[in-house]
């Protein structure tokens, strides 16, 4: 799957793309025509224990304000490693730089986080799977901060990527 997030900055349009390749790409949109203004290789994916080969990205959102983009990474069903998400600096496009990361430390093993949701530019949605949701404060963009983990089943299941809340729309 691809992840596609549009975004703004100082009257210019961009794409964000993830998903094809372990990179991001960031286009600029001008005249009905792409134009690449980066690639950059996020390390917020991770290359699976159980399958070296099975490397994944996950998603990418990018904050309301356009200076941000979040890259999230799928959660080793082997390793249980922990599932970091990392914020890039993108107010310029041409050279993102990373400026912090959080870690969604309740996500069970073999889950997986999709594309986070901006409420205006202080709340973000991440939906979590058969996990439910979470919520999180970006009013500091750089520094997410967890305010509820809203669980949508009684008993989660590791591994269980396919039920539950998988988008979120603010």
């Amino acid at each position: 799957s691809a992840y596609v997030n549009p975004f703004y900055q100082n009257g210019r349009t961009y794409i964000a793309v993830s998903g094809l390749t372990n990179d991001v790409q960031i286009y600029e949109l001008a005249n009905n025509t792409l134009a690449l203004r980066s690639n950059f290789t996020p390390d917020a994916y991770h290359i699976y224990a159980s399958d070296p080969g099975d490397s994944t990205l996950g998603s990418i959102s990018v904050h309301p304000l356009g200076k941000y983009l979040y890259t999230f990474s799928n959660e080793d069903p082997v390793a249980s490693t922990p599932n970091t998400s990392n914020i890039w600096d993108i107010s310029d496009v041409t050279r993102p730089v990373k400026v912090g990361s959080f870690a969604v430390s309740d996500l069970l093993s073999g889950n997986q986080i999709s594309s986070g949701v901006f409420g205006g530019s202080d709340l973000m949605a991440l939906p979590l799977n058969n996990q439910g949701f979470a919520i999180y404060d970006v009013s500091v963009p750089a520094r997410p901060v967890l305010i509820e983990h809203v669980p949508v089943y009684p008993t989660p299941t590791a591994g269980d990527y396919t039920t539950g809340v998988n988008a979120a729309y603010w």
